[in-house]
C-alpha cells in the first residue's frame, strides 16, 4: 500500500472509530489514487491505515483509522463483529440497526436487520470493493438472508457503479418494542423500517401512561407504518387517526390487527398540511398528537426554509390540540439542532397564544451510537410538551 503524509498542523483526535479528512489535510495529491484505494497514513512518526476517493464530491473524501495493520478486510470484519456484538449487549439482538456507518467505523455501510432478512447499503468506495466479502461475513455472523440494496443517489456522490439489487422478500417482518410489523417491499422506504426513534416511541408511551390522563383522540402525523400511533394505543388512548400522503391504508390496518388494536385506528390518506387545514376548518381536535415528518432539508443551504416549514407545521398543530394535551415533536433533519426544533415549536405556540411545558427529550436509539453530541451521527430529536391553552 502507498503512503500519504498528513499535515502536521492537523489535530488527529480519534473520538470516533474513523476520522474523515479532506485533500487540504494532507501533503500529497490524490490525483493518482484509485477510488477506494487503501493506503497508509503517516502523522508525527505514527502510521495509520485508511482509504481515499479522489472522485468523491464529498468535501471529506479521506477515511483514516487509528490502526496500523496492513489487511483492510481483517479490519472490516473485526469492526462488523464488534458492531453486531454491541447490539446484542444492549438488548436489541439482531432486530436493530446492526451497522451505523462511521459510528461503527464503517463509513457508508448501513445494515438494518429484521426477522427474515438483513438489508445492506454500501455507499463508500473503500468499503464497496469488499461488498461481497461484507455480505458473506454478515451471513455467517447472523445466519439470515443478507441482501444488498444500494442507494443510487449516495453512490453517485462517490461515483460508484450501480449493481443489480438483490431480490427482497415480498414482505419484511419487523419486531420492535413488542410490536409486529409487516412491510410490503413495494411500500418500503430506504432500508425498510425506521428503528432510530424506537426509544422515543417507548418513552412517549410511558409518559402518556404516567400522566394518569384519559386520552380520547390521538393523532399520528406522517405515520408511515403506524409505529407511533400503536404506542399511543398501547398507552390506552381510545382511538388514533393515522395520517400519511402515501397509500399506507392496508399496512396500517394490518398492523392494527396484527397487534390486537382492530377498530381503534383510522388511516387517512392526505398531505399532512392539507389534513391539518381541514381539521382546523372543521373544528376537529385531538388531545394527544405525534408529529414525526421526513427530513425537511438534506443540506445546510436549505436550513432556513426547513425551520420555517417546522414553524408552519406546529402553528397548524397547535390550533387543533386540546387544553391539557400532549405533543411529541420528532425530527430526523440532521442540520437542525434540538434547540432549533424547540424554538420552532415555541414560536408557533406563542403565535397561537398557547403555553407549553417541555417535559421530555430524547435522541436516537442505542443502535445508532454517537461519540458526542456534536457528532454528524447525532441527528434524531424528540421533544414532548404539555399544552395549556390560553386562547379560548
Amino acid at each position: 500500500m502507498r503512503t500519504i503524509n498528513i499535515k502536521k498542523k492537523i489535530n488527529l483526535r480519534f473520538e470516533e472509530k474513523v476520522i474523515l479528512l479532506s485533500g487540504n489535510d494532507i501533503e500529497d495529491s490524490l490525483k493518482s489514487y484509485r477510488p477506494g484505494e487503501w493506503c497508509f497514513f503517516e502523522f508525527n512518526k505514527a502510521k495509520y491505515i485508511g482509504f481515499v476517493n479522489p472522485n468523491s464530491s464529498r468535501k471529506k473524501n479521506i477515511c483514516v483509522y487509528k490502526y496500523s495493520q496492513d489487511d483492510p478486510l481483517s479490519l472490516i470484519k473485526n469492526l462488523i463483529k464488534n458492531a453486531v456484538s454491541y447490539r446484542k449487549e444492549i438488548g436489541y439482538a439482531l432486530d436493530s440497526r446492526l451497522i451505523y456507518g462511521e459510528a461503527d467505523g464503517l463509513p457508508g455501510v448501513i445494515v438494518d436487520s429484521y426477522e427474515n432478512c438483513a438489508i445492506v447499503q454500501i455507499n463508500s468506495a473503500g468499503m464497496d470493493q469488499f461488498r461481497n466479502d461484507i455480505k458473506t461475513y454478515l451471513n455467517e455472523l447472523i445466519d439470515k438472508d443478507v441482501l444488498l440494496l444500494d442507494n443510487e443517489t449516495y453512490r453517485k456522490i462517490e461515483e460508484l457503479p450501480t449493481f443489480k439489487k438483490d431480490d427482497l422478500p415480498e414482505v419484511i417482518s419487523v419486531t420492535e418494542n413488542g410490536f409486529k410489523y409487516k412491510i410490503d417491499r413495494e411500500l418500503m422506504q430506504k432500508v425498510g423500517y425506521y428503528y432510530d426513534h424506537r426509544e422515543n416511541r417507548r418513552k412517549f408511551e410511558e409518559l402518556t401512561i404516567r400522566t394518569g390522563q384519559s386520552f380520547k383522540k390521538g393523532l399520528d402525523l406522517f405515520t408511515y407504518v403506524g409505529s407511533w400511533g400503536l404506542h399511543l394505543l398501547r398507552a390506552n388512548v381510545s382511538k388514533v387517526d393515522f395520517v400519511d400522503q402515501a397509500n399506507m391504508q392496508g399496512v396500517v390496518d394490518e398492523h392494527l390487527s396484527l397487534n390486537n388494536f382492530s377498530g381503534k385506528g383510522t388511516f387517512i390518506r392526505s398531505d399532512v398540511f392539507k389534513f391539518l387545514d381541514g381539521a382546523i376548518n372543521s373544528g376537529n381536535e385531538y388531545d394527544i398528537i405525534v408529529c414525526d415528518p421526513p427530513a425537511f432539508s438534506k443540506n445546510y443551504k436549505d436550513k432556513k426554509a426547513a425551520l420555517k416549514g417546522y414553524e408552519k407545521l406546529y402553528n397548524k398543530i397547535f390550533q387543533i390540540i386540546e387544553n391539557g394535551g400532549l405533543l411529541a415533536a420528532a425530527s430526523c433533519t440532521q442540520n437542525i439542532s434540538m434547540s432549533e426544533l424547540d424554538q420552532c415549536v415555541l414560536k408557533a405556540a406563542n403565535k397561537i397564544g398557547v403555553s407549553v411545558k417541555l417535559i421530555d427529550t430524547g435522541i436516537q436509539g442505542l443502535d445508532h451510537p454517537i461519540s458526542n453530541l456534536d457528532s454528524r451521527s447525532n441527528y434524531i430529536k424528540y421533544l414532548a410538551y404539555k399544552v395549556d391553552r390560553n386562547d379560548r
